[in-house]
Order: C-alpha cells, then sequence, then structure tokens
C-alpha cells in the first residue's frame, strides 16, 4: 500500500530484527564446527610434522651408518 509510512517502517523493523536473529542463530552453529576444523588441522599438522622428522632422523642415520661403513673420515680429505 502506498502512503502507509509507519506500517512499512514497523515491517522492516520486524525484518531486520528476523534477520539479525537468524545472523546470531548461524553464527553461533558455525562456532563448533569451526573449532573442530582447527584443531583437526592442527593434530594433522602435528603428526605431518612428526613423520617428516622421524623421516630426516633415519635418513640422516642411514647416511651416517653408510659412511661409517664406508670408514670415510672428512679430516683425511682436506678440501681443495
Amino acid at each position: 500500500r502506498t502512503g502507509d509510512l509507519p506500517r512499512t517502517i514497523r515491517r522492516y523493523i520486524q525484518y531486520l530484527k528476523r534477520v539479525d536473529s537468524i545472523r546470531k542463530k548461524v553464527v553461533a552453529a558455525m562456532f563448533y564446527p569451526a573449532i573442530l576444523i582447527v584443531f583437526a588441522g592442527m593434530a594433522v599438522s602435528l603428526l605431518l610434522l612428526y613423520v617428516e622428522l622421524v623421516s630426516v632422523i633415519a635418513a640422516y642415520n642411514m647416511v651416517s651408518r653408510f659412511l661409517i661403513a664406508l670408514d670415510i673420515n672428512p679430516e683425511d680429505h682436506p678440501p681443495a
């Protein structure tokens, strides 16, 4: 209806309140999944870091054992 400004403003205010209420519910509903995703990401990152660290240490030990088996002493071969 045209010319009914007070009623239109009341309806608009109700609409804004409803939108605000829905927005708050959506944010509250997304909080728990967001926390789960963050902690799951941290757990996966820590596990990957641990596996990578273990593999680096294993590779270092393998190279060390190889050099010991060859009986190579760096002091016997000075850099050129």
